[in-house]
C-alpha cells in the first residue's frame, strides 16, 4: 500500500495550526476579560461616592449668616465648615458656652457685631469693646485682615 510521502506532516501541519488558533482565541478572550474588567474598575472609582465626604461647605458672605453659624455652635451643634475657611471652636465654661471663630472676614464681623453684642458679650481679636459703634467694629475687625472672634451668649 501506497502512502503519500506529506500525508503524515500535513495532519502535523492543521493539528499545529489548529492548536495556534486555540492559543489565539484564549488570548483574545484573556485580552477581552482584562480590558473589561479594566473598565469596570475605573468606572467604580470614578461613579462611587466618596467615602469619608466632608459636608458641603457654606459661603459666609453676609452678618446674618456668621450670626447663625455663631449661634448653632452655641446651641452645641456643629456649623458646618465654611468656605471662607472659619474655624469653630466652643467650650463650655461654668456651663456657659464660649464661641470662638477664627479667620473671620471683616464684613461678616462688623455686620455680626451688633446682632453678637446685644445677645450677649463679643471680643474681636482680644478686644471687649465697651461702647460698640460702626467705627468701633469696623476698627477691631480690620485689625490684622482675619480677625477672632469670641462670643459668650446670655443666657436664657
Amino acid at each position: 500500500m501506497a502512502t503519500h510521502p506529506t500525508t503524515g506532516s500535513l495532519s502535523a501541519a492543521r493539528r499545529r495550526h489548529a492548536r495556534l488558533r486555540t492559543q489565539r482565541r484564549i488570548r483574545r478572550l484573556a485580552l477581552i476579560l482584562v480590558g473589561i474588567t479594566t473598565c469596570a474598575l475605573v468606572a467604580w472609582f470614578v461613579v462611587r461616592p466618596p467615602q469619608n465626604a466632608a459636608p458641603p461647605s457654606i459661603a459666609v458672605e453676609s452678618g446674618d449668616q456668621f450670626f447663625e453659624l455663631m449661634h448653632t455652635a452655641a446651641s452645641g451643634a456643629p456649623p458646618p465648615p465654611t468656605a471662607s475657611g472659619i474655624v469653630f471652636h466652643v467650650e463650655y465654661k461654668n456651663g456657659q458656652a464660649v464661641v470662638t471663630a477664627d479667620n473671620v472676614p471683616s464684613s461678616p464681623c462688623v455686620s455680626a457685631g451688633w446682632k453678637l453684642v446685644r445677645r450677649g458679650m463679643l471680643s474681636i481679636n482680644g478686644t471687649t469693646p465697651i461702647r460698640v459703634s460702626a467705627a468701633r467694629l469696623a476698627e477691631l475687625c480690620n485689625q490684622s485682615g482675619a480677625a477672632r472672634v469670641v462670643w459668650v451668649p446670655r443666657p436664657e
